[in-house]
């Protein structure tokens, strides 16, 4: 599943209304939603948000899907690393990729939690947002 980054779109449209002598920082809520929990109870299964450029895309498995949180987990980030979305510099291009690629050769030293998986995506997309910054000037 695919969906846009709202908080690019949303920082482009500030800077063109600031003008040139007005200086806009960037901030984001990273892979975590700006919405409270409604208290119901949160999925065990695996789910990853990945920056790709503009929008996200959002690896999750579904229940009943492979054998355990595991070895899905370990198929999501198979396909992480085999799209069209896996940075040009594999593995380096941040903490995170470093253990997606880990967990998806299923050999990651982290342990396989909820926390684990938040923690690659959102490693992954502070790298993402800096390069962008560094290299197009927009997040």
């Amino acid at each position: 599943m695919e969906a846009p980054r709202r908080d690019a779109g949303v920082w482009l449209a500030a800077v063109s209304h600031a003008g040139r002598h007005r200086k806009i920082g960037y901030a984001d809520y990273g892979v975590a939603s700006p919405r409270k929990p409604s208290g119901r109870q949160l999925s065990r299964h695996p789910k990853l948000c990945y920056t790709v450029d503009d929008h996200w895309k959002i690896y999750r498995c579904a229940a009943g899907e492979g054998e355990g949180a595991f070895d899905c987990f370990r198929k999501v980030c198979q396909a992480v690393v085999n799209s069209d979305g896996w940075p040009a510099q594999g593995a380096a291009f941040s903490w995170g990729d470093r253990h997606i690629e880990q967990f998806a050769a299923g050999a990651s030293t982290l342990p396989n939690t909820r926390a684990s998986w938040r923690a690659c995506g959102q490693s992954h997309h502070l790298a993402m947002v800096r390069h962008r910054l560094d290299h197009l000037r927009r997040p």
